[in-house]
């Protein structure tokens, strides 16, 4: 079984399990209690409407906790399209390094103006490994060590 934040192990169905079976015995303390405290329904009625505030309090604090999931979703969906843009940077400096090799070989061999022409497409292909270099410095720098 895989579930979002990895693979669910016997630990995981444990702690859930557990959880479940701690609420509803919280529940079924607090009737009790409830039960022997309030013998008739309008008191325990009004015991309940004196606490709906607690329940207002645990509904913003469940929206506040969304809020902050969300938050760290986006960083991580941004981290990770940096990681993707550095890879696809490394795979294109390589492209271009090639391409450079191939052109200063071709270069060695030809003369004259086709010569002057593979020098040009040179420094073209140097400069673009040079910007690629810059965008990944700073990818690296956003995202630090990954």
């Amino acid at each position: 079984m895989v579930s979002q934040g990895g693979i669910v192990t016997k630990k995981k169905i444990l702690f859930f399990v557990s959880a479940i079976i701690g609420i509803v015995l919280v529940y079924a303390v607090a009737f009790s209690i409830l039960k022997k405290a309030a013998p008739d329904w309008p008191t325990r009625g009004q015991i309940g409407d004196s606490l709906n505030i607690i329940t207002s309090l645990f509904s913003i604090l469940g929206f506040l906790i969304l809020l902050s999931t969300l938050r760290l979703q986006l960083r991580e969906m941004n981290r990770m399209k940096r990681i993707s843009e550095l890879e696809t940077g490394k795979i294109l400096i390589q492209h271009y390094e090639q391409k450079r090799e191939v052109l200063e070989q071709e270069r060695e061999r030809a003369e004259g103006p086709r010569r002057a022409n593979l020098t040009v497409g040179i420094r073209e292909n140097s400069k673009k490994i040079e910007r690629l270099y810059e965008i990944m410095d700073k990818n690296y720098d956003a995202i630090g060590d990954f």
